[in-house]
């Protein structure tokens, strides 16, 4: 047995990051085999799209996208 001094915040600190770790575990137990990007990814019409986003950029017809408007962005 190791004994380590703490101070009360030191403890409720080191509680809180067991704690923390206890549910990142249950999470990953009872998350799906597949993520929702690969599911997204399965579906052929998404990569071409993506692909097709990525032949824009390369080819300079897409220099900034602003996430408050992209669509107006990638016109």
């Amino acid at each position: 047995m190791v004994t380590v001094k703490m101070t009360e915040i030191e403890y409720k600190a080191y509680q809180l990051y067991l704690k923390s770790i206890k549910v990142m575990l249950e999470a990953g137990n009872n998350a799906s085999p597949k993520s929702s990007l690969d599911e997204y990814l399965a579906i052929s019409e998404n990569t071409n799209e993506l692909e097709a986003g990525l032949e824009d950029v390369k080819a300079g017809r897409i220099t900034y996208i602003d996430p408050e408007n992209i669509w107006e962005s990638i016109k």
